[in-house]
């Protein structure tokens, strides 16, 4: 029961260290959550390997100024298995171009996030981090297209 308490705190711990250097950050260091080869994906947009992640934070930081809040819950540890594991819970993303303080509004996203996670000399990471929108509504989130991405992938 400790390894499973274990790692259950170790992926809660990635996942909120994660939002926070996106929110904080802008991302700018948001590829070391991700294995090399790892997988982020929001809707049909699947950003594979670090330079694809870098270039959209790259992307979106290049925007404009955005105050962003990723807020996790109900999370849970599905599968854990040696150096793998599924870890999943919610995410309401609080968003909007500009600097505090912004007016209130409602979520601009809740989101269902899974996570395929591996554990990499000691260290747990992100294979994949797949986000499906359950909720969206007012301020649109922001999501590069294709074209955005490999623009920025090759500056990057």
């Amino acid at each position: 029961m400790d390894d499973v308490a274990a790692v259950f705190a170790a992926l809660y711990r990635l996942q909120v260290d994660y939002w926070y250097e996106v929110d904080h950050n802008q991302g700018r260091d948001a590829t070391k959550f991700f294995v090399k080869d790892g997988n982020f994906v929001v809707g049909t947009e699947n950003m594979s390997g670090h330079a694809e992640i870098a270039a959209f934070y790259t992307w979106r930081k290049q925007r404009g100024e955005r105050t962003a809040r990723h807020i996790i819950s109900n999370c849970r540890l599905n599968e854990a298995s040696g150096d793998h594991a599924v870890f999943q819970c919610v995410m309401m993303l609080y968003a909007d171009d500009g600097v505090p303080v912004l007016p209130a509004r409602a979520p601009v996203m809740i989101a269902d996030v899974t996570d395929q996670c591996v554990c990499v000399g000691g260290v747990w990471r992100f294979k994949s981090h797949v986000l499906r929108t359950v909720f969206q509504g007012g301020v649109q989130p922001t999501i590069p297209t294709r074209s955005d991405l490999q623009r920025h992938t090759a500056t990057t």
